[in-house]
C-alpha cells in the first residue's frame, strides 16, 4: 500500500527538489506551503503518514508545534529539514516527537533512502535500494525516471538471468508491469539515462569509449559490475 508523504514546501521549491526519488518507492507525495497554518490545514484536510517540513530558526515554537502534530497525529512520522546544523535543536526535536531530523543542504536520495524503512518492510520495497545506492556511487543520476526502469532491471537480470535473453519480450513487460508505463517509455527513459550518463563522464569497463550502448549491453554491464563488486554470485 502506498504511503502519503505531505512536504512542506518553500519560495524555492526545494520541497519538490528533495522528494523526486519518492513516488518511486511506493509514496504518494503532496505539498503545502511551509508555514504551521498551511501545514496543519492540510493534514486535518487529509490523513498523511509522513511530514517533511523546513525550519528556518531555533525557538521553542517549532519544538511546540512538533508536539501538537505529535499529540494529534500520533502515527505520523515527522522529519524537520533544519537549516542550520545544530545538535540542540535536533535533540529537541526528537524528544518533542520528530522521528528523524536533517539537515539542508541533503538530497533527495539521503532522504528517502533514510526513512523508508520507516514505512515498508523490505519485501514491500518496488526499488531495490541497494542497486539505487550502486548506480549512484557509478555516478547515474537519480533525478531521471529511467533510473528507476535501469534498477528494476538489473535486479531482475541478477535473481533472472533468462531475462536478459528475453528482453524485450520479458523483461520491458514486466517493468511496465511494475511501474505502469509503457515499454516504449521504459526503453526511451533507460536509453536517454545511458545517455546523460556518458556525458557526466560515466565509463563503462569493455565500453570506455561507447556513448550509443544498446539497454541490454547497457544492463548487462552493469550486472556483471555489480556482482563484481559485491562478490554477489547471479542465480542460475
Amino acid at each position: 500500500m502506498k504511503k502519503k508523504i505531505l512536504f512542506g514546501n518553500n519560495i524555492s521549491d526545494v520541497g519538490r527538489a528533495l522528494s523526486n526519488n519518492f513516488n518511486y518507492f511506493n509514496f504518494n507525495v503532496s505539498y503545502c506551503g511551509n508555514t504551521y497554518s498551511n501545514i496543519m490545514k492540510n493534514l486535518e484536510d487529509s490523513a498523511y503518514d509522513g511530514l517533511f517540513f523546513f525550519v528556518m530558526y531555533d525557538d521553542d515554537k517549532v519544538c511546540d508545534f512538533v508536539k501538537n502534530l505529535k499529540k494529534k497525529y500520533p502515527e505520523l512520522m515527522i522529519y524537520p529539514l533544519l537549516y542550520r546544523n545544530s545538535e540542540f535543536l535536533k535533540e529537541s526535536l526528537m524528544e518533542s516527537g520528530a522521528s528523524q531530523c536533517f539537515t539542508v543542504p541533503t538530497t533527495a536520495a539521503e532522504l528517502c533512502f533514510s526513512i523508508i524503512y520507516d514505512f515498508f518492510d523490505e519485501d514491500e520495497i518496488v526499488v531495490s535500494i541497494e542497486i539505487a545506492e550502486f548506480l549512484i556511487e557509478n555516478g547515474f543520476p537519480n533525478h531521471v525516471k529511467g533510473f528507476y526502469f535501469l534498477c528494476l532491471c538489473i535486479e531482475k537480470v541478477i535473481n533472472e538471468p533468462e531475462m536478459y535473453s528475453n528482453f524485450s519480450k520479458l523483461l520491458y513487460p514486466y517493468v511496465r508491469e511494475m511501474t505502469g508505463s509503457s515499454e516504449v517509455w521504459i526503453e526511451r527513459s533507460i536509453r536517454n539515462l545511458s545517455k546523460i550518463a556518458y556525458k557526466r563522464g560515466v565509463r563503462l569497463e569493455n565500453y570506455p569509449d561507447d556513448k550509443n550502448l544498446s539497454n541490454k549491453t547497457l544492463v548487462k554491464a552493469l550486472v556483471d559490475l555489480y556482482c563484481k563488486v559485491n562478490n554477489f554470485r547471479r542465480k542460475k
